[in-house]
């Protein structure tokens, strides 16, 4: 689980390229800072324009995008473990798990956010969006002395994947 995604990403991550937004997000970082982050926030998105705004700044040339690349398919290989184990504890076999957890790496919505270089903070929005369900289901297994914090942690975190990409954290977490 932690080697396919990346092995079948490769070529992708690495290989030298970039696509229309990537550069004009670059541009607009160079030459006029903070306009990335107005425009995203004022379409709700202020989270994703702070990230990628600060994760573009040392990106000087197309040769540097596959970081960001490799980035988003860091996450996407954390949020398969994090899926993989989730359905592990409601009762999954550990083949079925593991192979559900795989192919959503290799879905359609997955190829793009690791093929588009700016697409990076998606991915960090659906691992916010499954810690947030993760706080919540510790919740419902903690005693009801300590549950405040876990409501707060899943709240906090849902509005923070909101804030990131909004159908991201609305829809992450169905499959489970």
């Amino acid at each position: 689980l932690l080697i396919l995604p990346i092995t079948v990403y490769w070529q992708t991550v690495f290989h030298e390229y970039g696509f229309r937004d990537d550069y004009a997000h670059l541009r607009e970082v160079r030459e006029e800072p903070g306009k990335l982050f107005n425009f995203t926030a004022s379409n709700g998105r202020p989270v994703y324009g702070a990230v990628l705004e600060s994760s573009l700044k040392p990106v000087y040339d197309v040769s540097d995008l596959p970081l960001l690349r490799l980035t988003g398919a860091v996450l996407l290989t954390a949020a398969a473990v994090s899926r993989g184990g989730g359905w592990r504890r409601a009762g999954w076999a550990d083949g079925e798990a593991l192979g559900v957890a795989l192919a959503t790496t290799l879905l359609p919505g997955a190829q793009v956010a690791i093929g588009w270089a700016i697409a990076w903070p998606i991915v960090l929005s659906m691992v916010f969006s499954l810690a947030g369900f993760a706080a919540v289901e510790a919740y419902l297994a903690s005693p009801t002395r300590r549950r405040l914090p876990y409501v707060a942690a899943g709240v906090a975190l849902y509005f923070v994947a909101g804030l990131t990409y909004q159908s991201t954290a609305l829809f992450a977490v169905v499959p489970l």
